[in-house]
């Protein structure tokens, strides 16, 4: 930053800066918020956006950066409603906003450019998605016009003893449901085993699930994200089966 206390990081670029996952989002140009008038030079890649003097501001990583509810939001309201979603969701997660200050947010941006879309985005984010997948994954749930489901639901064999969390859970229609990205077992590879390991204990794991439960499990891929209508008509297929219908 070149600007000194004039300006700040801010939506993308700040919500980067305070970890929040993105995807989908358009990261040529570095946004900063003017916390003053000035003069300040344009380049083609900076993004300048001005906000009230009052908007609190903190250091991370050695740069200024603006409050992480509004750089969520800011970078929301330029962003689809599936990237958006992705974003806020991580924030969620993470514990780096909370719905309340998110809300206050919101509020104090009322009539800003984007708004609109950023409410229906903020109605669907919430704290449980752990990836960018099981985020893009409920958009692709309300697109649908799916029930909303339970996030990392718990299971537990007959005893009582806590086999696992499902990704996604709908217990109205007895169905399981995990987001199933590579990079998912890798996460979970314990020393000295190569990913084969990984996804002979998830088997395991999803067994046991099914057994516990009597639930039937489906499974999403990358792939399943970009076949909307296909994967919607096979979601409704496993929820359909309990013989009740339900909508967002």
């Amino acid at each position: 930053m070149t600007h000194g206390e004039q300006t700040a990081l801010s939506h993308v670029s700040g919500a980067i800066l305070h970890g929040m996952r993105t995807w989908g989002t358009d990261l040529s140009r570095v946004h900063v918020t003017r916390l003053e008038a000035s003069a300040s030079r344009r380049h083609h890649d900076v993004a300048y956006h001005d906000a009230p003097a009052s908007r609190s501001v903190s250091v991370v990583g050695g740069a200024r950066v603006i409050a992480p509810e509004y750089c969520a939001l800011g970078a929301a309201a330029m962003s689809s409603v599936e990237s958006g979603l992705v974003l806020i969701d991580s924030a969620l997660q993470s514990g780096t906003c909370d719905e309340a200050g998110l809300r206050a947010a919101y509020d104090a941006m009322a009539g800003w450019p984007g708004t609109g879309r950023l409410r229906i985005t903020l109605s669907l984010a919430q704290p449980g998605a752990e990836s960018v997948g099981e985020s893009r994954a409920r958009f692709l749930f309300w697109k649908q016009h799916l029930p909303r489901p339970i996030l990392q639901y718990p299971v537990y064999d007959h005893d009582g003893v806590l086999i696992g969390f499902s990704d996604f859970a709908w217990p109205d229609h007895g169905v399981l449901g995990e987001f199933d990205g590579k990079v998912k077992y890798g996460r979970f590879l314990r020393p000295g085993e190569d990913p084969s390991n990984a996804v002979f204990r998830e088997k395991i794991r999803e067994d046991r699930m099914r057994e516990a439960t009597g639930f039937g499990f489906v499974r999403l891929t990358w792939s399943d994200l970009d076949q909307g209508d296909q994967t919607g008509a096979r979601l409704r297929r496993a929820l359909h089966r309990s013989g009740r219908t339900a909508r967002v």
